[in-house]
C-alpha cells in the first residue's frame, strides 16, 4: 500500500492511471481512468409560482465569489402541478420500511395513482395499482387491536395509537373514490373505534398534549361527519 499527492489542471474531470510491472518472466499493464470531483458542496435555491399571463419575469441575483465552472440554472415549466409529483409516488412506491402507517401511505398513494396517471409521466407499474393496494389492505388485521384501534408495528393495549387510526379511517374514505375497499370486519371494528374516540368513551395515551388531542378529535368527527 502507498499513496501519493497530486494536483490537477483546473476543469479536468478525469484522471488516467496506467501501472506496468515486469519481470524476468514477463509483465503486465493496466489502464484505469478515475472520475475527479471537484471539492465543492453544492446549495440550491428554487422559487416557484403560477401564472395565466403569457409573459413572466423572475429576478435573479448571482452571488458573489461562486464557482462558475459548477451549478447552473434551470427552468421547469408544467400546465399543472400534478406532473411535478411523479417523483413523490416513486419514492412511496419504493419505499422500503412497512409498519402501518408507512404501508397505508403507499396504498392512498396507489389510490391516487389510478386517479391522475394520466398526468404522469413515471413508467408502468409491474404490478396493477388496484390489486396492489388491494393486496396491502389484507394486512391490515395485522395492525390492528381486538378494540378496532390501529397501531405501527405489533398491536396491543399500549400500541394502540388513536392518530394513526384516525388517519387509517379518514384514508379509507378517501379509497373509495378509486373503488379501493379494505376488510369489512377490520374497516367497522375500526369506525367504532373511531366513534368512541368522538364520544369520549376511549382514551387518549398519556403522552398526547392537549393540542394532538383537538387535532385527532377533529380528524374524527370529520371522518364520522362524512361516514
Amino acid at each position: 500500500y502507498f499513496d501519493w499527492k497530486i494536483t490537477t489542471p483546473f476543469g479536468k474531470t478525469s484522471a488516467v492511471f496506467e501501472v506496468t510491472a515486469s519481470s524476468a518472466k514477463g509483465k503486465d499493464r493496466v489502464q484505469e481512468t478515475i472520475p475527479i470531483y471537484p471539492y465543492a458542496s453544492y446549495e440550491t435555491f428554487a422559487t416557484y409560482g403560477s401564472t395565466t399571463e403569457s409573459k413572466v419575469t423572475e429576478t435573479i441575483q448571482i452571488p458573489q465569489g461562486i464557482r462558475s465552472e459548477l451549478g447552473g440554472i434551470s427552468v421547469m415549466l408544467s400546465p399543472t402541478l400534478i406532473s411535478h409529483l411523479d417523483d413523490s409516488f416513486q419514492y412511496l412506491f419504493n419505499y422500503p420500511y412497512t409498519c402501518w402507517e408507512q404501508t397505508m401511505t403507499r396504498i392512498l398513494a396507489l389510490g391516487q395513482y389510478i386517479r391522475l396517471k394520466q398526468y404522469l409521466s413515471i413508467s408502468e407499474l409491474t404490478k396493477d395499482p388496484k390489486s396492489w393496494a388491494v393486496e396491502l389492505l389484507r394486512e391490515m388485521p395485522r395492525f390492528q387491536y381486538e378494540n378496532g384501534g390501529m397501531a405501527f408495528w405489533k398491536p396491543d393495549p399500549r400500541t394502540v395509537d388513536p392518530y394513526l387510526s384516525v388517519f387509517t379511517a379518514l384514508g379509507l374514505q378517501w379509497l373509495n373514490a378509486s373503488e379501493i375497499k379494505g376488510p369489512d370486519k377490520s374497516r367497522e371494528l375500526l369506525i367504532d373505534y373511531v366513534r368512541r374516540l368522538v364520544q369520549g368513551t376511549e382514551a387518549f395515551p398519556a403522552y398526547y398534549g392537549t393540542n394532538v388531542k383537538a387535532t385527532v378529535l377533529a380528524m374524527a368527527s370529520y371522518v364520522g361527519a362524512v361516514r
